[in-house]
């Protein structure tokens, strides 16, 4: 049986704040990419609260923004 993709997330303000999942959504990806994408510097960095982990809605669609221009000036 295949996986079933995360829903995207709740339409949110920009400053919420968004799970792995909800934030993997937004790129489209699934958590082990979107990790990958942080740890390679396309996804902004988690902020931490306690031991969650986090995303800004702001930073994921600059992210989001800065790979679109990326793409297009290659």
């Amino acid at each position: 049986m295949q996986a079933e993709k995360p829903a995207l997330p709740r339409p949110a303000t920009p400053d919420a704040l968004l799970t792995v999942n909800e934030a993997a959504a937004v790129f489209g990806v699934c958590r082990a990419t979107f990790w990958t994408m942080v740890g390679d510097g396309r996804a902004p960095k988690q902020i931490k609260i306690g031991s969650a982990s986090r995303w800004s809605v702001c930073d994921l669609m600059d992210a989001i923004a800065r790979l679109k221009a990326t793409a297009r000036a290659a």
